[in-house]
This record gives C-alpha cells, sequence and structure tokens, in this order.
C-alpha cells in the first residue's frame, strides 16, 4: 500500500502567512489608514463606515472579509472586535459573537 501523500502539516501555516500577504498587498490605502485609525476607536461607527466605504470604491467586500479574518488571526487585539462588527453590519451574528 503507497504512503499517504497529504499536504505537509508545515505548509499550512506558510500558506495562510502567503494568502494574508496577498491580501495586504490589494488593500486600498486609503481604507488602511482608516483601519490604523479605527484600530485606536475601533467601536466609533462613523469610523468604520468610513473605513467601509474607503474598501469598498476599490476592492470587493469578500477582500475585506478575507482582510480582516487575517488580521484577527494574525494581529488579535482589537482586530477581533473590528472583524466582529464587520460581521454584524454583514449580519453574520453567529460568527460576530464567535470573533
Amino acid at each position: 500500500m503507497p504512503p499517504h501523500r497529504g499536504i505537509p502539516f508545515w505548509l499550512i501555516p506558510v500558506s495562510c502567512l502567503v494568502a494574508a500577504a496577498a491580501v495586504a498587498q490589494e488593500a486600498p490605502e486609503k481604507a488602511l489608514k482608516y483601519h490604523e485609525v479605527l484600530m485606536k476607536r475601533p467601536h466609533n461607527a462613523a469610523l468604520f463606515e468610513r473605513f467601509f466605504g474607503a474598501w469598498i470604491d476599490e476592492q470587493p467586500v469578500e477582500a475585506l472579509d478575507a482582510y480582516l479574518k487575517a488580521r484577527a488571526e494574525s494581529a488579535g487585539g482589537q482586530n477581533w472586535t473590528v472583524l466582529a462588527i464587520y460581521q454584524l453590519r454583514r449580519g453574520q451574528e453567529d460568527e460576530a459573537l464567535a470573533s
């Protein structure tokens, strides 16, 4: 019987880092500036709306979803709060509670 040839376990974290880097390269500059300020005041609704609008002007919402998840998983802290607010805005209550 041939040995099982699955994905090596060390490749999973590496691929996640590459995906996060790719998303960061595509992130709109204006949105990133709002995101930086948003990290200081994550519950500011007007600031979140500006961040969201700046992102959507240049990139699809799927890219924002991937960016926020990658940031929360890698940096933690207030990034989880911003991810939860984003998920609530999208009507994803269960995911927001988990964040």
